[in-house]
């Protein structure tokens, strides 16, 4: 990959960590909202930011691609695993899709859309 590439797909995966500062989950705007930096409180979204960065900018290691698909792919799991649970604690106390789809705001799926851009980003430019 290319230094412009890298920088492209850095620009990307900062967006998605920019993204997360946005309410995503709740009941009613202004009163209860949940921000995409719960995601950022477990330590496996930290380890796949980290893995993202390594594999993206240290292409001389050996399993550089693989750190970075890890880490993009762990991102894109972590926020799944969130959209699917977080109300079960707060607001149902139980699991259900139906909610996780009626209480998550339009930030969360462009959260998710950016992260998944980001990963199909840098498998395009990996295979050019």
């Amino acid at each position: 990959m290319s230094k412009k590439q890298k920088i492209i797909v850095s620009a990307l995966l900062i967006a998605v960590i920019l993204s997360m500062c946005l309410p995503w989950f709740g009941g009613a705007r202004k009163v209860q909202e949940i921000r995409g930096t719960i995601v950022l409180l477990h330590p496996i979204t930290i380890c796949c930011i980290v893995l993202s960065v390594a594999g993206i900018w240290a292409s001389s290691l050996k399993y550089a691609n693989a750190l970075a698909t890890t880490g993009l792919c762990g991102m894109i799991g972590m926020e799944l695993h969130y959209f699917l649970t977080w109300h079960i604690q707060t607001v149902s106390g139980k699991f259900s899709v139906t909610d996780s789809f009626h209480l998550a705001y339009p930030e969360f799926y462009v959260g998710l859309g950016l992260t998944v851009l980001t990963f199909l980003t840098y498998i395009i430019f990996l295979n050019p």
